[in-house]
């Protein structure tokens, strides 16, 4: 691997590469079915890079070409399924299927104008009412406020836009990060009160300090000591709690659920009644890392998160496209239009951008 093909590749890990690049980084991974692969194999050392930091101080030329050399020596030949729609159609989102696309479709610039990756901003709201302004991607390192005396709670507001990802780290050093289109209220006296009201989506990193912590979902409360979870609550649909790591009690007005690891709580939006089931936990908190995962999921599910994410909305010409269903990974950092080229290549799936709105028809 050469250092210019090195130096691609992390401009593609940050979201900055030109369309020149985008083409030229292309034609490179189409050359053998090595450089796919390898790229491929890029992807999952990137995440996992991001999710426990640990290369921070990496060398990545010669991780690159630790991976290259793993590669080199191997010689099985890896097949990709792609289902059809009896089951469900396989959205292979391989750096090389986004380049690939990139070049034959001749829409891209149209999405990409349209609904561009922009930085989103992040608003801090003080319980006394002061604010403050972050950028998408910042961190805030909060301290217990202790307000004045008063009859009523106190409350601290962090709100991210459309397309923002923020990390919140509390007062008793426990880590929140906050999903796009997502407002937390935390108790201003923090320290006395581990209390935190959600409207959208967090991933908790809980501490111990023999202090309960609560996550409260309008009438639904999430119980922990200290854990690892992720709480999805956004208006209108399901909340769902998945438990990665210690144990969390899910409870409301019809009972209560105690969680192991890989267990997540659905409480819909009529029945109310709590759930649980076994489930994969990094298809739900790989948003953490700038990655929406899918594993048999339907279109319309799919749909939702990117128009939380782009900030846009969806119309559906034909509704029985919401039921079909795709398993693979999209990379949050992409124009939206590269996602959509890639369902459209797959699938009968067809979009059309009319006003500021997506049409999906076949």
């Amino acid at each position: 691997m050469t250092p210019e093909i090195s130096n691609l590749l992390e401009k593609y890990k940050q979201g900055l590469l030109t369309s020149g690049e985008f083409k030229t980084l292309g034609k490179w991974i189409s050359e053998s079915d090595e450089n796919k692969r390898l790229v491929g194999d890029f992807i999952q050392f990137y995440k996992v890079e991001g999710r426990w930091n640990a290369f921070r101080n990496a060398d990545p030329e010669k991780a690159y070409e630790a991976i290259f050399t793993k590669y080199r020596h191997k010689r099985k030949v890896r097949r990709i399924r792609i289902w059809s729609a009896a089951a469900s159609i396989a959205l292979i989102l391989s750096v090389a299927g986004v380049f690939r696309l990139y070049v034959s479709k001749s829409n891209t610039d149209e999405y990409a104008v349209n609904f561009p990756r922009l930085k989103k901003h992040v608003m801090f709201t003080t319980a006394t009412g002061k604010t403050k302004i972050f950028k998408d991607g910042e961190q805030l390192v909060c301290e217990d406020d202790s307000p004045a005396a008063s009859d009523k709670e106190q409350y601290n507001l962090v709100k991210t836009e459309a397309g923002a990802n923020f990390k919140l780290v509390l007062p008793d050093h426990s880590t929140v990060w906050l999903n796009s289109n997502t407002t937390i209220r935390y108790a201003a006296n923090f320290s006395k009160t581990r209390k935190i009201i959600l409207s959208g989506e967090a991933f908790f990193e809980v501490t111990k300090n023999g202090l309960p912590f609560l996550v409260e979902v309008d009438k639904n409360t999430v119980r922990v000591l200290g854990t690892r979870f992720n709480v999805s609550a956004y208006n209108g649909r399901n909340m769902e709690t998945t438990l990665v790591r210690g144990s969390v009690e899910v409870s409301n007005l019809s009972g209560k659920q105690l969680l192991k690891p890989n267990q997540q709580a659905s409480i819909s939006q009529g029945d109310k009644f709590i759930h649980v089931k076994e489930v994969n936990t990094d298809i739900y908190t790989s948003w953490i890392d700038g990655v929406f995962e899918f594993r048999s999921i339907p279109l319309s599910q799919i749909m939702e998160q990117l128009a939380q994410w782009y900030d846009i909305r969806v119309v559906y010409e034909n509704p029985q496209l919401k039921d079909v269903r795709f398993t693979g990974s999209l990379y949050k950092g992409n124009a939206l239009g590269y996602t959509l080229q890639i369902i459209e290549d797959i699938s009968e799936v067809q979009f059309r951008n009319e006003n500021g709105k997506i049409y999906i028809y076949k």
